[in-house]
């Protein structure tokens, strides 16, 4: 569990006294997309990748190399304050259901997590079904592809938002990395921090949240304040430091349409539907 050290007053007059806070900083989003095999020449990955960096809005996005739902090291390792998976399968032919034979139909399945708690949220699942298109233009190409979905996963995704909160929180920085030496952080306009605190790296030289890395206080002396590194992350010169964790934003709370059954594991990854789902029309 992470630690949140109790603030004094003192500490937080001194956090009000520092440089100004990050404000409105945009959140860091790592999303993975996967599209099925029998899916992919009517849909092809950079297209659902669009689509649901569409989707997920106003955000730092950062396009994970992984096509498995990030871990919490690819959190880390893109700064990230949440990690979507992303999947696009061809949907099953059930028997006595109706479906047109100039759309195509496709299930998304779009699992969350949470990367400052690890929180893992329930798959959304999105049935999709496509515009009308003619079997001549169904080209396999890209631009069929957007005449064929985009639209349709537009509107679909729409129904169902994420409910990120598109900011960063604001929190009042302690002090400012000013340099790093022989694995030491050196901290400048640290006022009334003392030996054994625990403050927070929250945010870069240029404003953009991230990850938050926890340092340990190990000296205060009257011309500077140095700390080293609790755990995992890396430091740099710039970087906003301060005496509170900045507060992680909540996971989205499940519909009930979305809720795991009982026998639904902890952190379920969306399975593919594979070959027998029939072919996407």
């Amino acid at each position: 569990m992470r630690r949140f050290p109790a603030i004094t007053a003192a500490l937080a007059a001194a956090a009000l006294a520092a440089p100004g806070p990050v404000r409105g900083a945009p959140i860091t989003v790592l999303v993975a997309v996967s599209v099925g095999e029998g899916a992919q020449q009517a849909m092809p990955a950079a297209l659902w990748l669009r689509l649901v960096s569409e989707y997920v809005g106003p955000a730092k996005i950062v396009a994970d190399v992984e096509s498995t739902m990030p871990d919490q090291e690819r959190c880390r390792a893109a700064h990230a304050a949440y990690a979507l998976l992303a999947t696009f399968d061809r949907a099953p032919r059930l028997p006595g259901t109706a479906q047109d034979t100039d759309r195509a139909y496709a299930v998304a399945r779009l699992t969350l997590r949470d990367c400052a708690t690890g929180v893992v949220s329930p798959p959304r699942i999105v049935r999709l079904e496509s515009d009308p298109v003619a079997e001549s233009d169904r080209t396999g190409d890209l631009a069929a592809a957007e005449r064929q979905w985009a639209r349709p996963v537009q509107v679909a995704l729409a129904r169902d938002p994420l409910g990120l909160v598109k900011v960063a929180p604001v929190v009042a920085p302690a002090a400012r990395v000013s340099r790093i030496r022989d694995g030491v952080v050196f901290l400048e306009g640290a006022t009334g921090l003392i030996v054994r605190q625990v403050v927070f790296d929250y945010a870069g030289a240029d404003g953009q949240a991230h990850f938050p890395v926890e340092l340990v206080v190990t000296e205060v002396d009257h011309k500077y304040v140095t700390a080293t590194v609790l755990g995992r992350g890396t430091p740099h010169p710039g970087d906003f430091v301060s005496a509170s964790a900045p507060t992680p934003a909540p996971s989205p709370t499940p519909t009930p349409s979305e809720a795991p059954s009982p026998a639904a594991t902890p952190n379920p990854t969306p399975a593919p539907t594979g070959a027998s789902a029939g072919p996407l029309r």
